[in-house]
Parts: structure tokens; C-alpha cells; sequence
């Protein structure tokens, strides 16, 4: 007989989060719009351009607020954290994956390409990204604290805090 597994409380923090994400492209696109020298305003890139659309607008009808996208080009990635006391949001995750890409495949179909391939992963999220943000929340405030001391001009400030950019790297740095 099988052990039960341990129940985890709600409030348990750990150091990552167990996630999912899946990974979808078109087929073929990357043929598709070469034929045009990669120029979107060339007649050649009609088909191209419309398919790209269509996968778009796929994509976009399936994302949900717990079926987030990012599309790039002809790809698109969805995500999720996966919960360790409930399989729900596992499932609901691959049924909507799935979905996705039936959608994507037989719209594809239905127009004579190859449709999409479609990659699952599944790993740990590291969780600390916040260390960038909040670096960069301490550097905006030093920014404001020396306009406000007059040591810096607003135009230096202004310039300054534009140049701001959150990163990544800035946790993995202090690890």
C-alpha cells in the first residue's frame, strides 16, 4: 500500500514553486515568410501574414487569467504554478494546453499547412525575482532622496530613473 502523501499547509513557503508551461509554434512559418525576403509589406507575405493572424487570434481566445500567454512571432508560451495539495490545477492546465493546440492544428489543417508542434515542461521556478524589483525600487528612491537634497538636477533625475531597468541576473548575482 502506497504512503499518503504529506499534506502541505497553504501558508508553507519554499524556496521555488513547481510550474508548467507549454511551448507552441507554426510549421513551417519560418519558410513561409523567407519567401518574401521577410518583408510583412511584400505581396509574397500575404499567406504568411494571415496565418500568423489566425494563430494570434487562437492563441489569444484560449488565454485565461489562469492560462497566461506571451506570443513572440509564430510562437507562443503558456504557463502556470502547479499546486502541491490539489491535482485540479494541473489538469486544468493540460486540457487547456491541449485545446490550444487542437485549435491551432485544425485551423492549420483546414488551410493546407503543417500545423503547430507543441513542447510541455514541467520544473521548478525559482522564487527571489522581486530582488531585481526591489533593487530597483531602492535605487528610484536614492534617485528621488538626491533630487529632493538638490545633490542631482531634475533633468539628471529624470534621466536617470529612465534608465532604469529591473533584471533578472540581479538575484541569481547575490546567490
Amino acid at each position: 500500500m502506497k504512503k499518503p502523501s504529506a499534506v502541505v499547509s497553504k501558508s508553507v513557503r519554499f524556496p521555488s514553486k513547481v510550474s508548467v508551461s507549454c511551448w507552441i509554434d507554426l510549421l513551417g512559418y519560418g519558410e513561409m515568410i523567407s519567401a518574401s525576403g521577410f518583408n510583412p509589406l511584400h505581396p509574397d507575405a500575404r499567406e504568411a501574414l494571415a496565418r500568423i493572424r489566425t494563430f494570434h487570434h487562437i492563441v489569444a481566445e484560449h488565454s485565461a487569467k489562469y492560462f497566461p500567454t506571451l506570443v513572440l512571432n509564430d510562437g507562443a508560451v503558456a504557463y502556470r504554478d502547479l499546486s502541491l495539495r490539489a491535482r485540479s490545477p494541473t489538469h486544468d492546465f493540460l486540457v487547456r494546453a491541449w485545446q490550444m493546440f487542437e485549435a491551432v492544428r485544425s485551423e492549420g489543417i483546414k488551410n493546407g499547412h503543417p500545423g503547430p508542434r507543441m513542447v510541455l515542461a514541467c520544473g521548478f521556478r525559482m522564487l527571489g525575482r522581486r530582488a531585481g524589483l526591489d533593487a530597483s525600487r531602492d535605487h528610484f528612491k536614492s534617485i528621488v532622496d538626491r533630487l529632493q537634497s538638490g545633490k542631482i538636477s531634475a533633468q539628471k533625475a529624470v534621466r536617470q530613473a529612465a534608465s532604469m531597468r529591473p533584471r533578472f541576473a540581479d538575484f541569481w548575482l547575490r546567490i
